[in-house]
Order: structure tokens, then sequence, then C-alpha cells
């Protein structure tokens, strides 16, 4: 499963953790295989994520594991995805680090059927193990045919990679032939071996060529494991958009309280637990702004915030009219459904802004108003306010005076208490302290909300 297409800088930590994960998986007598990137364990400093299969289930032999270990406090279990086929799991691990906020990801598989994206049997990854790096490793032949096939599939090949499959081919020639002819028939196995040998994986054509081979002549040929792999893609689609793992988290606070900056480093820090991430002003704008066209950059409000409203009480029934429209279906067509694809999304401000500021806005309708509909309004996961001594604030921007601020302050404390999911968070310290506190507290909320391997 490709979570984002990057390497990540492995720490000390992060192996120390992966060590102590496969040494229990042994002392259970668990049988397992780290299919590759073993190189982490000899000095290779980055990885985008460990690919392991199993014999079992991954909640039957590793979310036990990864829950104790997280009670004990060694990381949380910030995402467990089901994807793929009934028994693939991609667990995201937040590792409790002073210094940084760091991540594992555990890419894991159990797929006795063969019905993965790769329709590649998995069974054959697990057959004659070896040791590599002290690590159980799938044998030669197997690890050859899996990175193949993978790059293949995804239509990508990297020099190193390249460069492995080569190696692994020529260092036990026979074997590979043998499990190429297993699954293919000798003219698709002569193609792929003489792009190997020729050293022309790489050029063009010839990744598409081989995946041709697989899907016309490999497992994917049979009808029944192409029929078993679409219902079971169903029925996990269903369930992610039931039960969705991303959040939605919305910052308030007066202007000058820090939240585009601490927004952006707070995406910054926590992407690597997630798949996307989504950001927003105000509203979900999935409605053009009325009277002009669309930018993606327009927030809607007043340039500087206005104390008084510029619109009549009817003009300001129709904008509101408009815009709650937008912050309801907004909710459902833009930010649910990325939700349902695990992406982080941090909005600022969002609908309560006007409880607390509506003349921003241009509204002017009756309080009651603003505080009957917010019930009807999509809830967020999370609210946070990031609040500071007035004076602090208004020394950050000076756009309003110090006795408005407080007002905010203490009406956005209101909202968040109306909202029913809201903490408050001070600004004090350097940025990257605050950054590294609300990453922090996005990540606990995900693990909390998501519930991975909980016993």
């Amino acid at each position: 499963m490709n979570i984002a297409n990057k390497k990540r800088k492995t720490s000390s930590l992060q192996l120390d953790i992966l060590r102590n994960i496969f040494s229990e998986l042994d002392r259970r007598g668990v049988t397992f295989a780290m299919i590759h990137g073993r190189d982490i364990f000899n000095g290779n400093t980055s990885i985008s994520d460990v690919d392991i299969v199993f014999d079992e289930s991954p909640t039957k032999t590793l979310s036990s594991i990864l829950y104790e270990m997280q009670r004990k406090g060694a990381f949380r279990i910030v995402q467990c995805l089901h994807y793929d086929v009934s028994e693939c799991y991609y667990y995201i691990l937040s590792i409790n680090d002073e210094e940084r906020i760091s991540f594992l990801h555990l890419d894991c598989m159990y797929d006795p059927a063969g019905i993965n994206g790769y329709f590649f049997p998995a069974p054959e990854l697990l057959v004659n193990l070896r040791k590599d790096n002290e690590v159980p490793s799938p044998s030669i032949a197997a690890e050859f045919l899996y990175l193949v096939i993978k790059k293949a599939r995804k239509g990508k090949l990297d020099r190193a990679t390249k460069s492995d499959i080569e190696t692994l081919f020529s260092f036990d020639r026979s074997a590979c032939l043998g499990l190429l002819a297993k699954y293919l028939d000798p003219e698709a196995v002569a193609k792929i071996v003489a792009y190997i040998e020729n050293g022309t994986m790489d050029e063009p054509g010839a990744l598409e060529e081989i995946h041709r081979q697989w899907q016309q002549h490999g497992p994917a040929r049979k009808t029944s494991i192409r029929i078993r792999r679409l219902a079971h893609d169903v029925i996990r689609k269903i369930h992610r958009i039931i039960k969705p793992s991303g959040i939605f988290i919305v910052f308030l606070g007066p202007d000058g309280s820090g939240k585009s900056t601490i927004a952006e480093g707070v995406l910054a820090k926590s992407y690597d637990g997630f798949r996307k991430t989504f950001h927003f002003h105000w509203r979900p704008e999935l409605l053009p702004r009325p009277g002009g066209k669309h930018k993606s950059s327009d927030h809607d409000g007043a340039p500087e915030p206005a104390l008084e409203s510029k619109y009549g009480l009817f003009m300001s029934l129709i904008r509101f009219s408009y815009y709650y429209g937008d912050f309801i279906l907004g909710y459902w067509i833009r930010i649910y459904p990325r939700k349902a694809a695990t992406s982080l999304v941090i909005g600022e401000r969002y609908y309560y802004d006007i409880l607390v500021h509506p003349e921003r806005y241009g509204f002017s309708l009756p309080a009651w108003v603003y505080r009957v509909l917010i019930y009807f309004v999509p809830k967020p996961d999370m609210t946070i306010l990031l609040s500071n001594e007035a004076e602090v604030i208004a020394e950050r921007k000076d756009e309003l005076p110090v006795e408005e601020i407080r007002r905010q302050l203490n009406a956005y404390r209101e909202v968040i208490r109306l909202a029913g999911n809201g903490i408050e968070i001070r600004t004090e310290g350097s940025i990257d302290d605050v950054v590294q506190n609300v990453s922090q507290t996005v990540l606990n909320k995900t693990a909390d909300k998501n519930r991975c391997c909980d016993s």
C-alpha cells in the first residue's frame, strides 16, 4: 500500500522498535518474513515502509504485540488500515520521540488465496525462508518474482530495485527460472528473462509488457480469483466509508493567534501519519464566492477584521443562507470523502467563527440564529482553540483592540463548550514547540478515534 511516495529517514529508535517487534514475533513462534528493505539494519538510513508477510492474519499475530508496546508508551498506533484483501493491514506508528515526531510504517500481508493487487501468490514468500541481517526473509527466487511483479504492476522501476532484481536472478538463476515457469508459459518466461539479462527492464514498454504477461498467463487469468478480489474490495470500501480513518481538525483563535502558521506546521509534521492532507480557511469552498470568480485563496472574510457588518438584514440573510449551505454540502462532498481516504483535514475558523465574529463575514442576524443552526453543521473530530494573553496576540498582529481580543477568546471558549469536542492550547514558547505539541495532540486524537489494535 502506497501512503507516501518518498523515503523516510530511519532513526535508531525506529530500528530498535522494529527489532523488538521481530524479536517478539520470533518468541511467539510466528512465521513471517520481511520481504525487502532489510539493509536498514546494515546502515541504510532511509526506507519507505516495512513489507512483512505472515502465515496468519496480522490481527492475530501482530496486533496484540503492537497493543502491548503501545500500552508501555513506545508509540501510538495512529492507523491500522485494512486494504487490498481481507487480511492485509497497514499500520502507522507514531513514535514518542522528544526531539521530533517520527513514524514507522508496517505493510502487513496475509493472503493465502493470492488475490492481492499484484495477484501475487503470497504463500511463495514463506517457502524456504532464510536469514538476512538476522531477519526472516523470503527465498531468493520468491523475493525476485515479487519485486518483478510489483514493479511491473506499478509501472515504475528505480535504479536500486533494478539492481536488486538482477542480483537476485544471477545469484540463483535456476530457482528464479523455476518459479517463473511455475506460473507462466515458456514464451512469457523467455520475454521476462531477456529484459533482466539484457538490463532493459527500465526501458519504455518493458514493465508494461511484463505486467501484461502476468495478467494474461499468471494467476490473475483465473476468473474466480478476480471475483473474490472484487468482492473483498467492495466490502473494504464500504467499511472505510462507514468508519473513515482520516480526521478533521478545526483551529480557532483571534487574528494573531497563529492559526495558519501552526496549521502548516502540523500538516508538515503529521504528514506521514496519513495518506493525504487538506487545508482550508473558514468554509469548504464547494460553492463559488457570490458575485465573483472563485479563487482557492479567497477566504470570503473581510481583508481586515470588521467590527460592524456592512450588509443589512435582508442581504445578510441571503449571504448567510448561501454560506451555510456550503458548510453542510461542502462537508459531505469535500471533507468527508477525504476522511474516508485517510486524510488529515485542517480547517481554520469554520462555522464556529461566525458565532464569535459575524461582522467579519457581513452578517447581522440575531445571535440566536447562529447558535441554533450550529447543531446542524457537521462537527469536526476535534476543535483546538489557540490562545494566549490578549496583549501578546495584539503585539503579533495589531488589528484589533486588546479588549476585543479578550472578548473573542472568551467567546471561542463558549463555542468549544457548545461543540463538545474542543480543547484549548496555549501558544507559549517557540513556534516549533507549539507545533510539536499540537501535532502530538492531533496524532493522539487520531489514535484514540481509530482505536487500533485495542483488545
